[in-house]
């Protein structure tokens, strides 16, 4: 059940939930709603299953740059979720990627692990290896994919967490 997993997550000390599951799956708003009871974060970006026709309308790369973001902000541990976790791992292997700095090929290496299955579809494959692209491009330059962003511990201009400002 849904309430037995959020109570596994919960047990283990997760503290974030990342939902890719779209709006019309059966299980969107039990998950939702379990999570924010058992105290986690709760986070619903919705992808639409890859096999599904009009499905690469949602696999942009800029959603890919939404998802890394929201990966990497959101408390951890995380759990991201997505029915057979096809998009969970190709949304993991763009944050991964991204916050280590990855290669495309150092990201083709780790996508051999089973558990990494984005792969078994061929939009998920090419959303992936369009958004390394860019972040190869970056490293060419010099770069981050992001840009300029420091995700761990960076000091916000103008916000003092003494001041509440």
């Amino acid at each position: 059940t849904v309430e037995g997993a959020v109570d596994w997550l919960s047990a283990h000390k997760y503290r974030s939930v990342l939902n890719l599951l779209p709006s019309d799956e059966q299980h969107y708003e039990a998950l939702e709603a379990a999570a924010r009871e058992a105290g986690l974060q709760h986070l619903h970006v919705p992808l639409p299953c890859p096999g599904k026709p009009g499905a690469a309308e949602a696999y942009t790369l800029n959603q890919a740059r939404v998802l890394a973001l929201c990966i990497l902000g959101l408390p951890r541990p995380l759990m991201i979720v997505s029915g057979k976790m096809h998009r969970a791992s190709a949304a993991w292997a763009i944050a991964h990627a991204t916050r280590y700095d990855l290669t495309s090929e150092e990201v083709r290496a780790l996508s051999l692990a089973s558990e990494l299955n984005y792969r078994e579809f061929p939009l998920l494959d090419k959303w992936v290896s369009d958004y390394l692209a860019l972040a190869d491009q970056a490293h060419g330059a010099g770069r981050k994919v992001l840009g300029p962003i420091d995700i761990i511990g960076q000091e916000l201009p103008g916000w003092s967490p003494a001041a509440g400002v």
